[in-house]
């Protein structure tokens, strides 16, 4: 976790989170059948664009970092990239082969992993030639695959009822996940919520469609819903309003949502493009920022304004990561500090100070303001009339009182020459006593005895060193 700090401080309040966001949500899918292309809508209802024709589009994900649309072509063997508007089409990899279905982005690793049929295949984005097969089953048609970035895993379903997870580096073996609580004969997508220990699967009992849930092992699984068709390809968590959504490819034309606390399905009313044989839905959001902290300090530490922004659920196709680096603006006592636009943020003069940050996608802009942090004036260390050194039994110290926590650093002088150092931790304001340790020039001193000069340096916490004399003393 990134937080807003004053570095080495302790004191911590939770970030404001202050979203003032823009654009809207949005549902993406492939639609398998005339018009075929990358069609878009609400999250409920409203009207349908389709910014991008395809001929047989079977596999949507999102480079949301990137700004960048996924699109498998089920027919033609290769995996698309275009922007949200449809411009700027590439061809990221061809020759794949025939019976795409299903895709996945992985932010972390920059790359696109994809089913065909008869097997799990990797591309690297920034490098299409690095390229190979991820997973060759030994049986069974596979398809739906999804990237887990919280475990480091890609999930995919087999048609024979089986749902498969290998980690993103694609050494081992694969692991089968074992229902318990339902039965499924054949599978056709999977969404993975780690944060919540929870795995979706659609697929078939044997005698109709469902939509089942589990936790991540496979235990405590449950039907969910009766799909919109016996064939559900795709599903798409949008954990803020607890919906998960279905496409069903088979000859539907419909797009529905289970409401996952009720495990009501309802349908979406949506108007334009025709809706047509749907699948692989993904869901688009504005960015979100995450917890974070804000610490007090004094004048001279340094604030950091590392805000953490959300990834959104990768594993569940629900993606709203900033595209490029959110702008960062400084306030003092409420009002914005001219110029003051980086990551930290070094304060001269007390006062409130808060940090707030811009993060921008294609979906939309937010804005996140921290709470105020409290900034004193650095507190003097060493008072210079508190001094008092003692010689004693060939040993020597010296009290100081001291105006706060930090280090003391005591040198003690005899004209030119060094006779005694020390150090001292300060926990709190107050008189500290500081063991000297004499050098050989100091053991003769004391035996001939004279007046001294003691420098004391002071450091607080988290602020900058200062330095004070206690003038010339004359030991007791």
């Amino acid at each position: 976790m990134k937080s807003l700090r004053a570095v080495g401080l302790v004191v911590g309040f939770l970030l404001a989170l202050a979203p003032a966001a823009s654009a809207a949500d949005q549902l993406w899918w492939s639609n398998y059948a005339f018009p075929r292309g990358l069609s878009v809508g609400g999250l409920g209802s409203g009207a349908v664009t389709q910014p991008w024709t395809a001929s047989t589009p079977n596999g949507t994900a999102v480079d949301m970092t990137g700004g960048r649309i996924f699109i498998a072509d089920y027919d033609g063997g290769k995996i698309v990239s275009v922007k949200p508007d449809g411009s700027d089409s590439q061809d990221i990899l061809t020759g794949i082969g025939g019976s795409l279905s299903g895709i996945a982005f992985d932010p972390v690793g920059n790359k696109i992993f994809y089913a065909n049929g008869d097997s799990i295949g990797y591309a690297s984005v920034a490098n299409p030639t690095d390229k190979g097969t991820f997973f060759t089953p030994a049986s069974g048609y596979v398809r739906s695959p999804t990237v887990d970035t919280v475990s480091n895993r890609v999930y995919w379903v087999d048609q024979a009822g089986k749902v498969f997870y290998l980690g993103t580096g694609g050494s081992g073996s694969a692991t089968p996940i074992t229902f318990s609580g339902c039965s499924l004969t054949r599978t056709y997508s999977v969404a993975v919520d780690t944060a919540a220990n929870k795995l979706y699967v659609s697929g078939f009992d044997g005698s109709t469609g469902v939509v089942v849930g589990a936790n991540l092992d496979g235990t405590s699984c449950e039907v969910l819903s009766y799909s919109v068709r016996d064939f559900a390809y795709g599903l798409a968590l949008n954990p803020e309003t607890n919906r998960l959504y279905i496409t069903g490819n088979s000859f539907d034309t419909r797009i529905a949502y289970i409401t996952l606390r009720l495990k009501t399905t309802t349908l979406l009313t949506l108007t334009g493009p025709a809706v047509n044989q749907p699948s692989y839905p993904v869901i688009t959001k504005a960015p979100k920022v995450q917890a974070a902290t804000v610490s007090a300090g004094v004048v001279g530490s340094s604030l950091s304004c590392d805000i953490t922004w959300s990834p959104g659920i990768v594993g569940a196709f629900e993606y709203r990561a900033p595209q490029g680096t959110p702008t960062t603006a400084w306030q003092r006592n409420g009002s914005t500090i001219a110029g003051a636009t980086g990551a930290t943020y070094q304060p001269t003069k007390a006062g409130t100070y808060s940090c707030s940050q811009a993060a921008t996608n294609f979906a939309g802009t937010t804005t996140a303001t921290s709470t105020a942090a409290a900034v004193k004036a650095m507190a003097a260390i060493v008072k210079p009339a508190g001094g008092k050194l003692k010689f004693k039994g060939g040993k020597a110290s010296i009290k100081v009182k001291a105006g706060a926590a930090g280090k003391l650093v005591v040198s003690v002088k005899a004209g030119s020459k060094v006779v005694a150092t020390g150090t001292a931790t300060v926990t709190k304001a107050g008189t500290v006593t500081v063991k000297l340790k004499l050098s050989a020039k100091g053991k003769a001193f004391v035996k001939k005895g004279g007046k001294v000069v003691v420098n004391v340096t002071g450091t607080p916490t988290g602020g900058q060193a200062s330095k004070a004399s206690l003038g010339l003393i004359c030991p007791s």
